[in-house]
């Protein structure tokens, strides 16, 4: 009789996440130390013990030399030297993968079947070391999925994605760790892998290296940066771990906001880092990432009318930046869940991802943990979050693909010597231009790209342009703006236009809204349309308000929806209404339409339409209405439905709709799932479960946690975090730092004792 429970494993280079699903849907994700996310970091403290998880990363302060933070990283190297003792990688993995099945029997009584992921580029040698660690660790049989079919049969149960027979997707993994781009088709069988590349040496971590370097770069003459960096002592090493971490922090911090405070340990200096910053020092290894995405999927041959969509997964792919540069370049406006890191172990718990169902909302487990009370608790109300806007899609920054002139007929040839006999000497720029069309065709980019410049050089438009699409797709970014700018100054649109797009990822703004104005004053849509976008990201809605108006006149249909948006913004609803119904009408950013349709109407008073055009949205898949509607819901008293639909969305990993739904889990006396959903929004990042998880808490005597949490929601701004944090302190009998947490009223409400 088949098991009614399964277990879905993703083994990853930084963490590793594991949950169980049942037969009726429900899945439960496994905690370790209260987080579903494990470090899959391996210590050895001697030749007969291994650490992992965060008790691997703590004891590595002690001795780095017997830390291994990506054990996964070393699959080919057979061993590894930690410390004196040399550990077999299949060790390294089983230590790591055993972890896991204990926490798997404690939960669910039993080692159920199994489901490991891995690289879709791992081979037969590769998929063995992790098949001999599986069979160490306990595992019996475990079956082995690549991670992108994994992802792939996720995002189609969640976010209810189209993806017929035929058709495929770009799986984009960014971990801690590595970057895996692959496409996952679709056949009659179910889902395949038609290409897959990736840079190992490329993660999260390597993003965290660059503002980590970055700060050196302001500190680097100080005496004590250099301790801090080269550290000797146990302490040192405590401060360095601990400043890394703010680092990372930092980055995550600035994937939510446009700012972030920096506290270097031992300089006892703070310093401010900005989202842009950030983005310019990061920007050339996500340009990296960009040209292999672009590379795989022209290696699977999927026309992109057959391509269904762009999914980020991994906890790197929450940064704006790569969906930006993703769209910018692909066309295609990538899908992303608030929770990437599980979207893997989620897909590897489905038996079959083609014909599964969507999911009943996760289940949770948590423990009390008891505490003696200390004097009148500090109270608050947990604070609900308001609907939310869908903004314009970025750029669309897809070159015009060649060829770009017609072919021509060519002359008779003449012959001439070559160092190895004889063949046609074409000397016509023309002809030149023809003969490298059929060499792209044929794939011998090095001869088309010979042949381009020879018809270029003498004069070709069609030949600049050609060469310039051709030098951008090799990385060669400098030369394929000489050749735009040439092709441009012919006259060439398209050249003028995409110039603008390269010179807009550069960041020379300027110079790009100059070409993009030329091709524009040519009746260029999409330039009309990215003028739009720029002027709206400068600040100037009026005149990003007459782009979009030109471009929609163009018959621009995706000008109507970001038209819609700046209307709303400048206070112009009626008229944004009437756009955004229109934008519906023509079938573009339905969903999205849809959503701020309904938000509008919500705004005026008209819940009732508003509901119904969020229902519309959540039909078809669009996450961000299954909150909204679960507010306009809850406002009008509908709680138990609004709950279903902040399950709905909190399932996709919405950290908004975990806390509301904590929230209205509280009011129901239901304290201990509302715990879980705080403690999976937190995990998140969500400031707002910080303090009313510190709240519950609090409530429930366990005022050592709660402290941690206020002192993390007030580091972030939370003025009532700080008010309870003062008064918990305060009742401890430390009244001066509680002093300086106290907030007035003008700031925030006064706290209840």
């Amino acid at each position: 009789m088949p098991s009614s429970v399964h277990l879905g494993v993703d083994f990853g280079t930084s963490h590793t996440v594991a949950l169980l699903s049942r037969a009726d849907g429900s899945t439960t994700p496994l905690l370790f130390d209260g987080s579903p996310l494990l470090p899959s970091s391996v210590y050895a403290p001697n030749e007969n013990e291994l650490f992992t998880g965060r008790d691997a990363v703590h004891s590595a302060r002690i001795d780095p030399t017997r830390f291994e933070p990506h054990p996964k990283r070393r699959v080919d190297d057979g061993s590894v030297l930690l410390g004196d003792v040399e550990i077999p990688v299949p060790r390294l993995f089983a230590a790591v993968l055993a972890r896991v099945r204990d926490e798997c029997v404690r939960v669910a009584g039993t080692l159920p079947p199994t489901t490991l992921t891995h690289p879709a580029a791992w081979g037969p040698a590769r998929r063995l070391v992790l098949e001999d660690a599986a069979a160490e660790a306990g595992f019996t049989s475990p079956r082995l999925l690549p991670e992108p079919v994994a992802a792939a049969g996720h995002f189609m149960r969640v976010a209810d994605r189209e993806f017929p027979v035929g058709s495929g997707v770009v799986v984009y993994d960014f971990g801690g760790g590595t970057l895996d781009v692959s496409v996952v088709v679709r056949d009659d069988s179910g889902l395949d892998v038609a290409a897959v590349d990736g840079l190992q040496e490329l993660g999260g971590v390597d993003l965290d290296h660059a503002l980590f370097q970055h700060v050196g770069g302001q500190l680097g003459d100080h005496p004590e940066w250099r301790r801090l960096v080269t550290p000797e002592s146990p302490e040192d090493r405590r401060h360095l771990r601990s400043f890394t971490e703010d680092i990372r922090l930092a980055k995550e911090r600035l994937s939510r906001h446009n700012q972030a405070d920096i506290v270097v340990p031992l300089l006892d200096r703070q310093l401010h880092v900005t989202r842009d910053e950030l983005e310019s020092l990061t920007r050339p290894l996500l340009d990296q990432a960009v040209r292999l995405t672009k590379a795989v999927m022209r290696a699977s041959r999927l026309p992109a009318e057959r391509t269904a969509g762009v999914f980020l997964v991994g906890g790197a792919s929450r940064m704006p930046l790569v969906a930006t540069l993703l769209h910018q370049n692909t066309g295609i406006a990538p899908t992303v869940i608030d929770q990437p890191e599980i979207v893997v172990a989620h897909g590897a718990t489905l038996t079959d991802p083609v014909a599964a169902t969507p999911p009943a909302r996760e289940q949770w487990t948590s423990e009390g943990i008891g505490a003696a009370p200390v004097g009148t608790p500090p109270s608050g109300s947990p604070h609900p979050v308001s609907p939310y806007p869908v903004s314009p899609p970025p750029v669309s920054a897809s070159p015009v693909s060649p060829p770009a002139f017609p072919p021509t007929s060519p002359p008779a040839p003449a012959y001439g010597p070559t160092g190895d006999g004889f063949h046609p000497a074409i000397t016509d720029p023309a002809a030149m231009f023809d003969l490298a069309i059929a060499r792209e065709e044929q794939g011998d980019s090095a001869e088309a790209a010979a042949r381009y410049r020879e018809a270029a050089d003498a004069g070709h438009a069609g030949a600049m342009y050609n060469l310039a699409i051709l030098l951008a797709e090799q990385g060669d970014i400098a030369e394929a703006m000489t050749w735009y700018r040439k092709a441009a100054d012919t006259g060439d649109t398209d050249a003028a236009y995409n110039l603008a797009i390269l010179l807009a990822e550069q960041g020379d703004t300027a110079e790009a809204m100059t070409w993009y104005r030329k091709a524009a004053d040519t009746g260029h849509t999409d330039a009309m349309y990215n003028l739009g976008i720029e002027s709206a990201e400068q600040g100037n809605s009026a005149e990003a308000e007459g782009w979009y108006r030109r471009a929609v006149d163009g018959g621009h249909t995706a000008s109507m929806f970001n038209l819609a948006v700046v209307l709303s913004q400048r206070g112009s609803t009626a008229e944004a209404e009437g756009w955004y119904r229109r934008a519906i009408d023509g079938g573009h950013a339905g969903a999205d339409a849809m959503n701020n349709l309904a938000i509008l109407l919500a705004d005026r008073g008209n819940s009732a339409e508003a509901e119904g055009w969020y229902r519309r949205a959540v039909d078809g898949g669009h996450t961000a209405s299954m909150f909204n509607l679960a507010v306009v819901l809850s406002q009008r008293g509908s709680t138990a439905e609004a709950m279903t639909w902040y399950r709905k969305a909190a399932d996709t990993g919405d950290t908004d709709a975990m806390n509301n739904l904590a929230i209205l889990l509280t009011e129901q006396g239901d304290s201990a799932e509302a715990e879980g959903w705080y403690r999976w929004a937190v995990d998140g990042g969500h400031i707002g479960a910080m303090s009313n998880l510190a709240i519950l808490l609090t409530e429930q005597g366990n005022t050592t946690e709660a402290e941690t949490w206020y002192r993390r929601a007030a580091d972030a701004g939370d003025a009532e975090a700080m008010n309870n944090l003062a008064i918990l302190l305060a009742n401890r009998g430390n009244p001066v730092e509680a002093e300086g947490w106290y907030r007035p009223p003008s700031t925030a409400a006064t706290p209840t004792r």
